[in-house]
């Protein structure tokens, strides 16, 4: 059997009015209903848990990966994460200021897949979707 991804995006084109996050999740909750929201940013909840583990025994490499995540926090976040309940599991999302993501490893319901390319391509921006089939 292969493992599949699936990812939806939209991302916003450069000198445009950032994407307004909590009007997204209440856009996402009409569609979906019961989606749960991870508080706080999570490109910020990387760079504390990197920082935290045992990353990489070298501490130079474990520095230079821990600086790059809270570079991209600096520079993209604050990132909301939501999840998408699905008959086969979840679908993950970021709702960034500059752009919407959404991928899964399942081949949910094609009918919430759906449902998501909607939504995305009803956002401003250049909107993006593939499948990755990994034999």
């Amino acid at each position: 059997m292969n493992d599949v991804i699936i990812c939806a995006s939209v991302k916003l084109v450069e000198k445009s009015t950032p994407y307004d996050q909590k009007l997204l999740i209440a856009d996402l909750r009409k569609l979906f209903g019961n989606i749960q929201v991870e508080e706080g940013c999570q490109l910020a909840k990387s760079a504390e848990l990197a920082e935290k583990s045992a990353l990489s025994e070298d501490a130079k490499i474990k520095e230079i990966i821990v600086k790059t995540l809270w570079r991209n926090a600096e520079m993209y976040g604050p990132a909301i994460g939501v999840r998408i309940p699905t008959a086969t599991g979840f679908i993950q999302g970021s709702i960034r200021p500059s752009d919407i993501t959404f991928t899964s490893d399942t081949t949910s319901d094609p009918s919430v897949w759906n449902k998501l390319i909607v939504f995305c391509k009803s956002q401003k921006g250049k909107f993006k979707f593939g499948v990755l089939t990994i034999p």
